[in-house]
């Protein structure tokens, strides 16, 4: 990016050294009012500077879709970081809020008496993080 900003500014400086020597041969143009040599070697030359400044407009125009296509590019990375991103947090958010609502200390939990009752939150924390990951990965997320 900083490399196409050089180039911009370099083809800006062109442009405007052009548009200056533009002018001082159309001032040089009018102190030649008749039609002679001299004044239609200037409009030769106006000519040939046109063509010049239409090919940096043409530059210009180059630059900015090359800054466009690298913008592109920056966005489709950010939404693929995003996107796992999400998946963590979705994956994460689920086991914490089981584990946070276990991690109460209540009175009366009866998962607190049962035989299995360690074991079955276990269990869930994990299907609370599988049950995501599967679903992003039909989603073709990753």
């Amino acid at each position: 990016m900083d490399y196409i900003a050089g180039l911009r500014f370099n083809n800006l400086l062109i442009r405007e050294s052009l548009s200056e020597f533009q002018r001082i041969l159309l001032l040089l143009k009018k102190s030649y009012k008749n039609k002679n040599h001299t004044s239609i070697k200037i409009s030769e030359e106006l000519n040939d500077l046109r063509v010049i400044a239409d090919y940096l407009q043409y530059n210009f125009n180059r630059l900015d879709d090359l800054h466009g296509n690298i913008n592109s590019k920056i966005e489709l990375e950010q939404n693929k970081i995003f996107k796992i991103l999400t998946i963590i947090t979705v994956c994460i958010s689920l086991p914490t809020l089981i584990a946070g609502v276990y991690g109460m200390n209540f009175k009366y939990m009866p998962e607190l008496e049962w035989d299995f009752g360690y074991p079955f939150t276990v269990l869930g924390l994990i299907v609370s993080f599988i049950i995501p990951l599967v679903y992003f990965k039909r989603k073709k997320w990753f």
